[in-house]
């Protein structure tokens, strides 16, 4: 409506809007007086200051939330799959892990990440490799549940909460199905095809007081380093009652 605000700092707009609202109020107020008998000015005064202040920090209000709930989900976010980050992987595992203590459930750590991704960058540039981790995080996104919490733990490391496990191979099923996906699929970037695959590390646990996410995080990128050691393109998982799964890359 108004091209020229667009390219204005929030400051300023926000700014001249308090402007505008401030020269609505005794404008309001002269319209109210015109068709308002003298013997209710007084009435007229009492409902008037009533509704403006009610509207003006009403939308003060609602205008301060809406900006810090923005504010809240871009902290929350990695800047370059929109992913959550690392700190929010914590905040959101930690508040089902709780759940999960109290109705006795089990709860799955997935770390994963690129195979030789150092070499993707030699062999074509960092911009490729940025793509192709952004294209990577949005199949994540895509592969898991809802419910599931998807990050990125760092570099080319994403991390995969999965509350509420039913059985510990079920999470493998979900873990293979991606590792398998990732095989299969060609990057295209800037020109360039790439194919990749992942090796990836999963520790299922029953939720109890004697462990925590911190742990299951720990144990999770050990089985991912010894997908490491054992070839790579491969999960290696854990199931803490003390039984051991083991599955080669197919």
């Amino acid at each position: 409506m108004f091209p020229i605000l667009h390219g204005l700092p929030r400051s300023v707009y926000f700014l001249l809007l308090g402007v505008i609202v401030a020269l609505g109020a005794p404008l309001g107020w002269w319209i109210c007086s015109r068709f308002v008998p003298p013997e209710h000015a007084e009435e007229l005064v009492y409902l008037y200051m009533a509704i403006g202040t009610t509207l003006t920090f009403g939308s003060f209000g609602f205008l301060m939330g809406h900006s810090q709930d923005l504010l809240y989900k871009l902290i929350e976010k990695d800047s370059l799959t929109i992913l959550l980050n690392q700190k929010a992987f914590y905040r959101h595992m930690e508040a089902y892990y709780q759940i999960g203590l109290r109705y006795n459930d089990s709860i799955g750590v997935i770390m994963l990440d690129i195979d030789n991704f150092k070499q993707v960058n030699d062999q074509n540039n960092h911009l490729v490799g940025s793509d192709i981790i952004k294209q990577f995080g949005q199949i994540l996104a895509i592969m898991t549940r809802e419910t599931d919490i998807v990050a990125r733990y760092g570099g080319d490391e994403f991390i995969i909460g999965i509350p509420r496990v039913e059985n510990a191979a079920s999470a493998m099923n979900m873990a293979e199905r991606i590792r398998s996906t990732i095989e299969a699929r060609v990057f295209y970037s800037r020109g360039a095809k790439v194919q990749v695959t992942i090796s990836m590390g999963l520790v299922v646990s029953l939720c109890n007081s004697s462990t925590s996410i911190d742990q299951l995080v720990q144990e999770a990128d050990q089985m991912l380093y010894k997908a490491k050691r054992n070839g790579r393109n491969r999960v290696e998982a854990l199931v803490k009652s003390g039984d051991s799964i083991q599955a080669s890359a197919s």
